[in-house]
């Protein structure tokens, strides 16, 4: 039989072997009706497997493998917003790893504080759930292994290949605080993300190249001179492209993925 066709994706330029699927702004409304789905206890004689939201986000979740079965995928890849509301906390159950996009900035530092207890409560409520299922359900739970795979500084400005001093500043705070509030390990001995084992990657803005890939509708690293890029900018494209490959191989390498 023929393969079922893939989802709908948000580019034309996408190569086979990937299927984006976009957001939908309509469903900014869902938070509002999972969390009233949250009130009734779970698995209750009164809640059981009956509502409109079998467990609180459950269906958000699990819409990754309707689109990973029907794309017959073996990597699904969310990209979820910077809050701690009901959609993403629905997509991170259903996540085997997380990656944290930090920029040099004091905000991304407070964000490490909030989410990594809060990952933590997840998980631990989550498992308490799957163990009050009733036995005789049949539905493909998660479970919400969420693993931290490491974070990537995202967002800095460059001068001569080294992040400007009002940046260095920032980052060298990075680790410590991943470490206490992620990992919950000791801060390491390190005087910035370079030396960090835990950091995946180090991405600059590449400001010029984003009009021209909205524009385009591709990535950033896959324009052509057809696209604009040319000049300087096609020297941009291969530095952008060999960056986003050596941040992918390491992803790869921490999620044990084979390819």
């Amino acid at each position: 039989a023929p393969p079922p066709p893939p989802p709908e994706t948000s580019t034309s330029t996408a190569p086979e072997q990937l299927f984006p699927v976009s957001g939908d702004m309509p469903r900014s409304s869902v938070p509002s009706i999972v969390t009233r789905a949250a009130c009734p206890p779970v698995f209750s004689n009164r809640s059981r497997l009956t509502c409109d939201v079998l467990l609180p986000g459950l269906k958000i979740a699990m819409r990754c493998t309707p689109s990973a079965t029907g794309a017959r995928s073996d990597i699904v890849l969310v990209d979820v917003g910077p809050n701690l509301g009901a959609i993403n906390r629905a997509a991170i159950i259903a996540a085997n790893h997380v990656v944290f996009p930090l920029a040099p900035d004091l905000f991304s530092l407070q964000g490490l504080q909030n989410i990594g207890p809060t990952l933590r409560d997840w998980r631990v409520q989550w498992q308490d759930r799957l163990d009050r299922r009733p036995p005789d359900s049949d539905l493909g739970l998660p479970d919400a292994q969420i693993v931290p795979t490491g974070y990537v500084v995202m967002q800095h400005a460059v001068r001569a290949t080294r992040p400007v001093r009002a940046y260095q500043k920032w980052m060298r705070r990075i680790p410590p605080v991943y470490h206490r509030a992620i990992l919950e390990a000791d801060a390491p001995g390190v005087s910035s993300t370079e030396g960090d084992d835990e950091r995946l990657a180090t991405l600059k803005h590449h400001r010029s190249l984003l009009a021209m890939a909205r524009e385009a509708r591709k990535p950033a690293f896959s324009l052509r001179a057809a696209d604009g890029a040319i000049g300087g900018h096609l020297r941009a494209v291969h530095d952008c492209h060999e960056d986003f490959a050596a941040l992918a191989t390491a992803i790869a390498e921490r999620c044990d993925v084979v390819w």
